[in-house]
């Protein structure tokens, strides 16, 4: 991929307390803002081979932007962190699963898939990340480091750092 793009920097899938204290944290490895107008987070269940079956978790509004080597927290309910968004539906399994960042056209432009995958999930670039512990999560060492191989690109953390560097 180019070095100037949207990635997803980090992923906690829930915690001891509930299992939608969970969140995707987005980062722009460009110097300049990013327009995010329509772009989506989608999610996919481990085994979702479809092309098209997506679960859309959040849709950014018209204006939104990320700032340049900035940071944007997509979250679900009971995540009680900074997040620039909450899911509008669904959440991410802790058993496996797969997140992705579709353009305003629908075209991904990164994805990230995480453990307990039975086949190569849509989402998967080249082998899955590791399975992120229910206390921790899964990042990118360092922030917005992209090989397209989700296995070799992120690392578990023992502490989840939402909004902020993952070194």
């Amino acid at each position: 991929q180019a070095t100037c793009h949207l990635t997803v920097n980090e992923i906690q899938t829930g915690t001891a307390l509930a299992a939608s204290d969970e969140f995707v944290e987005l980062y722009n490895t460009c110097a300049v803002p990013l327009n995010l107008s329509g772009y989506a987070l989608s999610y996919r269940s481990a085994a979702n081979n479809s092309g098209t079956a997506d679960s859309t978790l959040f849709v950014f509004a018209n204006g939104s932007e990320i700032p340049g080597h900035g940071y944007v927290v997509l979250a679900g309910t009971m995540f009680d962190g900074p997040a620039g968004g909450r899911f509008v539906s669904g959440g991410l399994a802790a058993a496996g699963g797969a997140v992705a960042i579709r353009n305003a056209s629908g075209v991904v432009v990164d994805a990230a898939a995480y453990e307990a995958l039975t086949t190569a999930n849509f989402f998967t670039e080249s082998f899955p990340a590791p399975n992120p512990p229910i206390t921790s999560s899964i990042v990118r060492v360092p922030d917005g480091a992209d090989t397209d191989n989700n296995a070799r690109d992120f690392r578990v953390s023992l502490v989840a750092t939402p909004s902020a560097s993952n070194l």
